[in-house]
């Protein structure tokens, strides 16, 4: 299990769930359309990194710290 923090809400995710599949089991909503990352609705900014992130097809890493813009 890893922690993310997403726009100030921290939740658990359990591998290998996607950060999108994680998210809506802790009953927080990230936009998403395709779930294959070709549409980009689920876009997120990685904040450690400054990176953009496919919330639909990545797997969290512990710690992360994301923000819908």
């Amino acid at each position: 299990m890893v922690t993310i923090k997403f726009n100030g809400q921290e939740f658990t995710s359990k591998f290998p769930n996607t950060i999108v599949e994680s998210a809506a089991e802790a009953g927080i909503d990230i936009p998403y359309g395709c779930l294959s990352g070709s549409c980009h609705a689920c876009e997120v900014l990685d904040v450690k990194s400054g990176n953009l992130l496919l919330a639909c097809c990545t797997i969290p890493t512990e710690d992360m710290e994301i923000k819908r813009f």
